[in-house]
């Protein structure tokens, strides 16, 4: 007996960005507030999302430290997120979907003006 899963998909690069922030400041974005996007797939499917979430931004003067808010939800409210753990499974909703927010905070020390980033890359699995 053979069998075939439907393709999950996720969208592609999304930017979480603080924006002008001034050294010795920190900022924040709620994952309420910040990136959001969802996964679809089979309706009522459980899938296993995993991530590699940075701890640093870099660039021109050396790194910020960052840390992540990744929650999630089957309905589509922040409101209604919880931490998405990294290789834990989601359940799809009878809609299949299920939706992610991504914010978090950075601490700026005093480092030279300029972009720094980092990649937070996301992944799901039946």
């Amino acid at each position: 007996m053979e069998s075939a899963l439907e393709v999950v998909n996720l969208p592609g690069v999304l930017n979480l960005d603080f924006g002008s922030v001034l050294p010795g400041a920190s900022e924040s974005i709620t994952h309420g507030s910040g990136v959001d996007f969802q996964i679809l797939g089979a309706d009522n499917a459980n899938v296993v999302v995993s991530f590699t979430a940075p701890t640093q931004l870099t660039g021109p003067g050396g790194s910020i430290a960052f840390t992540p808010d990744f929650q999630g939800s089957s309905s589509n409210d922040p409101a209604s997120a919880n931490p998405v753990a990294n290789g834990g499974t989601r359940a799809l909703n009878g809609d299949g979907h299920h939706f992610l927010w991504l914010g978090g905070s950075i601490t700026v020390g005093n480092i030279l003006p300029g972009i720094y980033d980092a990649a937070f890359t996301v992944s799901v699995a039946y």
